[in-house]
């Protein structure tokens, strides 16, 4: 399956929380995200299998969501990461998110 976010990509470092199925968590940075998903980094993905389901935790205040997600592509330090559901919580907050970089630009 080929990543296709049909919606801005913002460059912005979030702190974020990967659950695999089996239990274990790695520790990441967004790269880049959308309404659609993201590219996160961390010193080892190790943990995460292309073609599986994970939930992202953002470790915001502002938002409060496990969001599942499908890992879409791996590489040592990176994962794609496609959401499956979008619950409020996290379409409000990346619209946020959207207009603050709108405006700065």
């Amino acid at each position: 399956m080929m990543e296709h976010r049909w919606d801005v990509r913002i460059a912005v470092p979030l702190s974020v929380v990967v659950h695999t199925e089996d239990g274990a968590s790695v520790m990441s940075t967004t790269q880049n995200i959308s309404r659609g998903g993201m590219v996160i980094e961390a010193e080892e993905i190790g943990e995460l299998d292309d073609k599986k389901v994970v939930w992202v935790e953002f470790m915001d205040d502002d938002v409060i969501a496990k969001v599942p997600s499908y890992v879409l592509r791996c590489t040592e330090n990176t994962a794609a990461l496609m959401f499956i559901t979008h619950p409020e919580a996290l379409h409000a907050y990346l619209n946020a998110l959207l207009w603050e970089d709108a405006v700065q630009h």
